[in-house]
């Protein structure tokens, strides 16, 4: 379990994530927000330290390349009571369908226990491999499916039912280039998500 010993100087990012999470709890407002910035810059300890201080679920996207594998992560954080309701979803044949399945999960997760903030690290990776693993399956062009995954993820974050935070290493004109629709109008999903930077450490607070 991590402790403030390795949370150095990052009280004030901490107290803004847990801001913007009881705003989304109590207000329905700000229940997405991106949190980016370049590697290295502790980001990952960060968010593993504010789902341990709220109950969430912290989930690394860097290696889930299609829905079934994300739907089979999520069934761990499930309740016994909850497995079998979604563990028929593995034998569906739509993927999209089950990547919908996987998100309905996390989101009756929230609502039977409480854990109601979900940190997807590096997601820009998940949406890539996620998009192109079902535009193969599905034989459509990837940007359409890449259209469809974001247009989930708005979905999500707008139903309000959960606290959503997308974290990547991009930075941010990279991110609204992975997450901006085919034809060149800003994603929907942008207009949605709270923007949160996670600078570095200058070089006094680093010595």
């Amino acid at each position: 379990m991590l402790g403030t010993k390795y949370i150095f100087d990052r009280e004030t990012e901490l107290r803004d994530l847990e801001r913007y999470y009881k705003d989304c709890v109590s207000l329905g407002a700000n229940c997405g927000v991106i949190v980016y910035g370049w590697r290295r810059v502790g980001k990952t300890t960060i968010l593993k330290e504010f789902v341990r201080k709220v109950n969430g679920v912290y989930i690394n996207c860097i290696w889930i390349s299609d829905p079934y594998v994300f739907l089979r992560l999520v069934l761990d954080f499930l309740p016994t009571d909850l497995v079998g309701k979604f563990k028929i979803f593995l034998g569906e044949g739509d993927p999209m369908f089950v990547l919908r399945k996987a998100f309905d999960a996390l989101i009756s997760l929230a609502e039977s226990t409480g854990k109601r903030a979900f940190v997807l690290d590096e997601f820009h990776i998940f949406v890539e491999k996620v998009s192109g693993r079902i535009a193969r399956e599905k034989k459509a062009k990837k940007e359409v499916i890449t259209d469809d995954v974001l247009g989930l993820l708005k979905d999500i974050v707008e139903a309000k039912k959960a606290f959503w935070i997308f974290s990547t290493s991009l930075g941010w004109e990279k991110v609204r280039e992975t997450i901006t629709r085919p034809k060149k109008a800003e994603s929907p999903l942008i207009a949605v998500l709270r923007k949160y930077k996670i600078e570095p450490f200058d070089k006094e607070t680093s010595i």
